[in-house]
């Protein structure tokens, strides 16, 4: 069986021009995740277009400037959350998993390189099927001679990362879908206005900033702080980077798994870096006190429970109910809670430690 659902480009005229998210970019620029995100959903049910499923993510500011956050997608659509990201870069993709989603009839989207430049070019499809020459994908950018009849397999075209799956599929997405929605299309033109919130706004450098160097060759400069947020550049080794955030936040973050750095790059360019592939001449103070603990609670049905604050099948230590309590033991909770790409050290009643998600949790 396949996952059902109609083929949308990002670069059809309709929308092309539309700003993604607050921008700058637009739908054609950056909206490949948004557009096969919008593919998703309508086989979950809804009848929406890039546009109007741009409006409505605005609409609930889940979006870094033209970023969209994925995770966000059921506030909008309950029929459908995304499930897990699972980062395939620096190891093979989760192909038996990727199947048994489709063998379910889920879909499942894939993170490809679709240039043959030097460093990886993000690009985002749909995987829907999977026939004796491959996986069968609905592709958001329209090339010369595609055509919703037209069967296109992933590695007939996206082979830049590696000629097989496992090595051309850098990222997956794996939903959760829970019935089918009952919804009518949103006209584009009938949505309401949003403003641009500050979180996207060009930050000041601080006056005592700290710079950081990339601690490897081709670290990745994105938009969000995540991995699969809009890759800007990628950095040779030690390029000087500037950090946005305050000195001691960017003392603790430098080396750790999970941590993303806000900063600013030699041509005034502000976005993230991951924090564990950065290094910094200037040694952090010494440790204050741990914070004292305290309890908080699971909101996001089957929250991951993590061996590591990375996102990974080998870290899963086991996924969580709504309303479970859960310890935080983390000296930086204060600062983290409920913030977005922050990850909490927490144990579990059974006095297990791991880490989760500091936005699937509140007090």
């Amino acid at each position: 069986m396949t996952f059902a659902t109609s083929l949308l480009w990002q670069n059809d005229e309709t929308w092309a021009n539309a700003t993604l998210g607050f921008g700058p970019q637009t739908i054609k620029d950056w909206g490949c995740l948004a557009t096969s995100l919008t593919m998703v959903v309508n086989g979950c049910g809804y009848n929406e277009t890039p546009a109007t499923v741009n409006q409505k993510m605005a609409g609930i500011n889940a979006f870094f400037g033209a970023a969209i956050n994925a995770y966000r997608i059921g506030e909008a659509f309950p029929a459908v959350s995304l499930k897990e990201l699972v980062d395939c870069e620096t190891i093979p993709a989760p192909i038996a998993r990727i199947d048994a989603e489709l063998e379910a009839s889920k879909p499942v989207l894939v993170r490809v390189d679709w240039n043959a430049a030097p460093g990886l070019q993000d690009h985002w499809v749909v995987i829907y099927g999977k026939d004796a020459q491959g996986y069968m994908m609905l592709d958001p950018w329209k090339y010369a001679g595609d055509a919703p009849e037209k069967v296109l397999h992933l590695t007939e075209r996206y082979t830049f990362s590696g000629s097989t799956p496992a090595e051309a599929i850098t990222s997956v997405i794996f939903f959760t879908v829970s019935g089918k929605a009952d919804a009518a299309p949103t006209p584009a033109a009938a949505a309401t206005p949003v403003q641009k919130p500050a979180l996207v706004e060009q930050k000041a450098v601080p006056s005592d900033a700290l710079t950081v160097n990339p601690t490897t060759d081709g670290v990745a400069f994105r938009g969000a702080p995540s991995v699969s947020g809009p890759l800007l550049e990628r950095f040779p080794l030690n390029t000087t980077l500037t950090s946005l955030e305050a000195r001691t936040a960017t003392l603790a973050k430098i080396g750790i798994q999970g941590q993303w750095l806000n900063v600013q790059s030699p041509k005034g360019v502000q976005g993230y870096v991951a924090a564990w592939y950065v290094s910094s001449d200037e040694k952090p103070a010494k440790s204050a006190p741990p914070a004292a603990e305290f309890v908080v609670k699971v909101i996001e049905a089957n929250l991951a429970f993590r061996s590591q604050p990375v996102i990974s099948d080998q870290t899963l230590i086991a996924r969580l109910p709504v309303g479970t309590a859960l310890t935080v033991i983390d000296p930086d909770a204060s600062q983290k809670l409920g913030v977005y790409g922050q990850w909490l050290k927490v144990k579990d009643a059974s006095g297990k430690e791991g880490y989760t998600a500091a936005w699937f949790v509140s007090k």
